[in-house]
């Protein structure tokens, strides 16, 4: 299995000391045996914390789900759950905590950027693009609201080389993480 694997090289309840908390928003919990996206979320997750980050995870349906969310905790990751209220909220009361808020997918940039903008202003806010949608699709009103999220944010974290030279033409505010 996936994350037997790692946990040989990441044993159970691995502290790292932290230089700056790290918010990552994503839809839901990580399924890193399912689903690619999930893997390199994981991948990422584990870079970020090997690097002395602390990591909080929350997902936007705030459900807790006991192996997902223990494999994270195990890395040292806290996953935020069954909270009483909005994103909103949370990100209000926690106003000064996260150094970088990191919002995962389009979808959930669009909706989140602007709420993060306003109630963690000093959090350098970047977007976790996964694949550039409308390159995809080829849909203009996607590129549009893309494009624009793209040149928003403090950075965007791209996958691709071509993605990479592609967005170049708009911003120079890009993270190559292949």
């Amino acid at each position: 299995e996936y994350y037997s694997l790692i946990e040989e090289q990441y044993p159970i309840n691995s502290v790292y000391s932290t230089s700056s908390k790290i918010l990552i928003i994503d839809n839901s919990i990580i399924t890193g045996d399912k689903d690619c996206g999930s893997k390199y979320m994981y991948q990422f997750i584990i870079s970020l914390i090997k690097s002395n980050q602390s990591v909080d995870y929350i997902s936007l349906n705030a459900l807790y789900d006991a192996k997902y969310s223990n494999i994270l905790k195990k890395l040292g990751c806290m996953v935020i759950y069954n909270y009483p209220y909005t994103i909103s909220k949370y990100l209000l009361s926690n106003s000064n905590t996260y150094k970088s808020i990191i919002l995962s997918r389009l979808d959930l940039g669009e909706k989140l950027y602007p709420v993060c903008k306003r109630y963690c202003p000093k959090s350098i806010i970047i977007l976790f693009t996964h694949d550039i949608s409308h390159l995809r699709t080829n849909c203009s009103k996607t590129k549009t609201i893309e494009l624009s999220l793209i040149k928003k944010a403090d950075y965007s974290i791209i996958c691709s080389d071509m993605e990479m030279d592609y967005l170049y033409k708009y911003t120079d505010k890009l993270i190559y993480l292949p």
